[in-house]
């Protein structure tokens, strides 16, 4: 299982993903980050990678995000002593110039 310090952002919208991923890229540099759009995804990338950080959207097209944080939270425990930190993602927090979308779900 991959150690590094990977990003993951579950968010079934393409815009506000691409969003997230230029703001992570210039506060953190260029980090793993590895996208998910649906629950089903995260689940996958869940079982075979370590986050330092989970930013989830709250509302997917086939679940919960609050459901996948316990999952986010026992993968990184089994790894280290710390869990990644979490960010929920509600649509209304982006403003209305959102950029065209470069990701794809």
């Amino acid at each position: 299982m991959p150690t590094t310090n990977r990003v993951l952002i579950i968010e079934d919208v393409p815009q506000v993903a691409d969003w997230l991923t230029q703001r992570l890229h210039e506060a953190l540099g260029q980090r793993p980050v590895d996208l998910a759009c649906s629950s089903a995804q995260a689940n996958n990338l869940i079982k075979h990678n370590h986050y330092q950080l989970a930013l989830v959207d709250l509302g997917l097209p086939d679940g919960n995000g609050v459901d996948l944080l316990p999952l986010i939270k026992n993968q990184s425990r089994r790894r280290s002593a710390l869990s990644p930190p979490f960010l929920t993602t509600p649509s209304t927090c982006l403003p209305p110039y959102v950029p065209a979308p470069t990701v794809t779900c």
